[in-house]
């Protein structure tokens, strides 16, 4: 199953080309907490994950074609 990722600011180093842009092919049962594995993106990388433009947590189950997006925690006021 092909799924849709995409890695903002400087977490898109973490993409094959650093475009931020990545297409991966996942086993028909995989969660979120693959993705970063997937990339080589260490669990010391802080990370905001959405699922189609939802929160997910790393348990979150993944359908063919789901658009994900990646980005570090924003912080500011």
């Amino acid at each position: 199953m092909k799924i849709n990722v995409r890695l903002y600011s400087t977490l898109a180093v973490y993409s094959p080309d650093e475009s931020g842009k990545v297409t991966l092919d996942l086993d028909n049962v995989a969660t979120v907490g693959r993705i970063p594995e997937m990339l080589a993106m260490g669990s010391e990388i802080q990370r905001v994950i959405l699922v189609n433009g939802r929160h997910a947590k790393p348990e979150t189950t993944l359908f063919k074609g789901d658009d994900v997006t990646i980005f570090p925690p924003m912080t500011g006021g």
